[in-house]
């Protein structure tokens, strides 16, 4: 088929010379065929993860109106690579900052000459936040999903940082680490080279930073087959199968809230879950239906009780292996709060729905 302008894939889903240059033009898979790449060393991964296919439509960019101009993945290229881990190899992460010791000073008095007198009362160590492409079999992912079931679990370890090509690096070693927050990541047909990546906020009694040398190599980093891409993925709601021709899911956000020291014991007792933030569709108001017949009931007619609540599915696809399915968000207990017209994106509607539990599923 010609084109004047690529596009991802052919019409029949398979990725084509064409679109394979397209989506590695945007970022995310330029390191296929450029071994120091923008993932900096992705050629030595895991071995492919193999999941049955499942029965699915590949959300993918129109054809009719491919980006304009090249959007650089914000995970990509970054200066400093970065190691967390737990007692093994470091597990590669993205884009990390905190841990730095912050003074707590005290509200003051006042004094002589309209001076404010003040002092430092405490301290407490800043959370610790990156991002992270999901890695399957990894003992993080079990902590993370353990943490969402309200499973709190203290977790000591390190977090490495170098610059990309030196050797010479420091180590961050922490105490006391509690899930505070998990952003998981959007999908979007706009992005479909960006990197799918968890935001993670770890809350930690304690820091120590120590200079050494950290070889890179060590790092277990993202497969290039199964790493999601944001522009790749499939929603459905159950019951109704697939939802065709969604442009945008902006996933929920979970938080949690330290529970306060003990002080007769050593580190925060744990966590207490908080809160879900709400889900948020984007699609053609022509395939809207089903959801404006959910609303009248669910939110007009009050029928809404946790039987007339639904669980939705987010998956993200392989874009080299069609329909091969490499992480998954089900979300669960969903009830609807809105559906409303897109003033600057004539012809689409956004559904909003509340969500009370999120289970994400690593491979």
């Amino acid at each position: 088929m010609n084109s004047a302008e690529p596009g991802p894939r052919d019409s029949d889903g398979a990725l084509s010379r064409r679109g394979f240059l397209w989506l590695a033009s945007m970022g995310g898979l330029a390191a296929v065929g450029l071994p120091l790449g923008v993932f900096q060393g992705a050629g030595a991964a895991l071995a492919a993860l193999s999941i049955p296919e499942v029965n699915a439509d590949i959300s993918q960019p129109s054809r009719q109106s491919p980006p304009r101009e090249i959007v650089p993945d914000p995970l990509m290229g970054y200066p400093q690579i970065f190691g967390l881990s737990f007692g093994g190899s470091p597990l590669e992460i993205f884009r990390f900052e905190g841990g730095e010791a912050a003074g707590r000073s005290s509200s003051g008095q006042q004094g002589m000459e309209g001076r404010i007198f003040k002092h430092i009362q405490g301290f407490t160590y800043r959370d610790l936040v990156f991002y992270y492409l999901p890695v399957p079999g990894q003992s993080f992912n079990n902590w993370l999903v353990n943490s969402l079931q309200g499973a709190t679990q203290a977790i000591t370890g390190s977090i490495f940082m170098k610059d990309r090509f030196a050797e010479q690096g420091n180590e961050l070693q922490f105490s006391g680490g509690f899930l505070r927050e998990l952003s998981f990541p959007d999908a979007d047909i706009a992005l479909p080279g960006h990197s799918a990546s968890l935001r993670v906020t770890i809350g930690v009694m304690q820091t120590q930073r120590v200079s050494g040398s950290y070889a890179a190599s060590q790092f277990v980093k993202p497969s290039m087959s199964s790493t999601p891409l944001k522009g790749y993925f499939h929603f459905s709601i159950d019951g109704w199968g697939g939802i065709q021709q969604v442009a945008r899911v902006e996933t929920p956000i979970f938080s949690a809230g330290l529970l306060p020291p003990n002080p007769t014991v050593s580190g925060f007792p744990g966590t207490k879950p908080q809160d879900y933030s709400n889900v948020k569709v984007v699609l053609p108001e022509t395939q809207a239906q089903p959801f404006y017949d959910w609303h009248a009931n669910f939110v007009i007619k009050g029928l809404n009780a946790d039987r007339f609540e639904k669980k939705g599915t987010l998956r993200w696809l392989s874009p080299t292996q069609n329909n091969t399915v490499v992480f998954t968000l089900h979300l669960e207990h969903l009830g609807i709060v809105s559906v409303v017209r897109l003033p600057d994106k004539p012809g689409y509607v956004q559904v909003e729905m509340y969500c009370e539990k999120v289970v994400p599923e690593f491979g």
